[in-house]
């Protein structure tokens, strides 16, 4: 059996575009959280040395109020967190190494809520796209249980493009 050792889940092509977004190569990009979700966390994904990862998430709800001094939120977020997996060595060849041809990186040594200058990483109804450019591993999580199944959640990874620093984390 052949398959593809990739970070990201299986996504079965789809004949409409309107069900899914679609990435600058006519595929969808690598998909965190979606209708088939059923927890709150997603999976271990790695950003590496000289490419940036655009997240996107699409059905936050919520409002975000800027008044001056006065600013408040009730928004859904999507929180990014560092970890530190234990990664066990991949196979060789064609052998496949999980369910979808994934590393099991399950296992969490150490996790910490990414963050710049006391400034949270999350995707927010008020700004629902953002970058990851520092190399590592990551996991996203949704704040609530009700979103599960129900917000969508991709990322586009980009090398070599220039990114506006506003949409970068910690930019």
């Amino acid at each position: 059996m052949k398959c593809d050792i990739k970070t990201g889940r299986v996504v079965e092509p789809v004949s409409s575009t309107e069900l899914f977004p679609t990435t600058g190569n006519g595929v969808v990009g690598e998909v965190f959280f979606d209708s088939k979700s059923t927890s709150t966390v997603s999976r271990v994904f790695r950003v590496s040395v000289n490419e940036a990862l655009i997240l996107t998430a699409f059905n936050l709800s919520g409002e975000h109020i800027d008044n001056g001094p006065d600013k408040w939120q009730t928004c859904e977020a999507v929180e990014v967190y560092k970890v530190s997996p234990i990664v066990h060595e991949l196979p060789r060849g064609d052998s496949c190494c999980g369910q979808y041809g994934e590393p099991d990186n399950s296992v969490i040594r150490e996790e910490v809520k990414a963050q710049t200058d006391c400034c949270a990483w999350r995707l927010i109804c008020g700004s629902p796209m953002a970058v990851i450019a520092l190399p590592g591993y990551y996991r996203l999580k949704l704040t609530d249980e009700a979103m599960v199944g129900r917000v969508y959640v991709e990322g586009e990874r980009v090398a070599g493009v220039p990114i506006p620093n506003n949409l970068i984390f910690g930019g």
